[in-house]
């Protein structure tokens, strides 16, 4: 979307596809030059680690392809928390971000049914594909609340910077 944007109509889906891989690629090795920005979010271990302990089913809806998908899973040793057959990435085969196919498609990965589930976005399109999937509750994680959160405040369960302490908030307010 971003690339046809950029480059006009007129560019085919083959050249899309090179140059979201190149894109994509680079990427990937910005953030193996400069490990100190790649990193889990702060709180992220902890609450991987209590939902884990706590039985709680869980996976990654993402906008991300195959090859970022992998490329975390090694990087942040995924595996410890996700199962990788269950994560839904983008492979071309339903629509992205903001519609809701991502989430609808995670929940019956897990088995649930939307409104049982909770959704941690950090992006516009998120938590729009979020509440068009009509989850039970959505998370924003930001540093602050962004421009268009007014927007979608009644989809919004709870806004915080990060995950540190959000094992509280779960029990708390997000735990449905």
């Amino acid at each position: 979307f971003i690339l046809r944007r950029m480059f006009g109509e007129g560019i085919d889906d083959e050249e899309i596809a090179r140059m979201a891989l190149e894109k994509e690629g680079i990427y990937r090795e910005l953030c193996l030059a400069d490990p100190a920005c790649c990193h889990l979010v702060a709180g992220a271990v902890e609450f991987f680690d209590f939902l884990k302990g706590e039985g709680v089913p869980f996976t990654i809806a993402t906008g991300s392809e195959v090859s970022n998908v992998d490329f975390y899973f090694q990087r942040f040793g995924l595996s410890r928390w996700f199962d990788r057959g269950l994560v839904v990435l983008d492979d071309g085969s339903f629509p992205g971000k903001p519609h809701p196919d991502c989430f609808l498609r995670a929940a019956e990965m897990l088995h649930a049914v939307p409104e049982e589930c909770v959704v941690f976005e950090d992006s516009y399109s998120g938590v729009k594909a979020a509440g068009a999937a009509r989850v039970g509750k959505i998370a924003l994680i930001a540093e602050k609340a962004p421009e268009w959160y007014e927007k979608n405040a009644r989809s919004v369960a709870c806004i915080t910077k990060d995950f540190t302490g959000m094992i509280r908030i779960w029990k708390e307010s997000l735990s449905i």
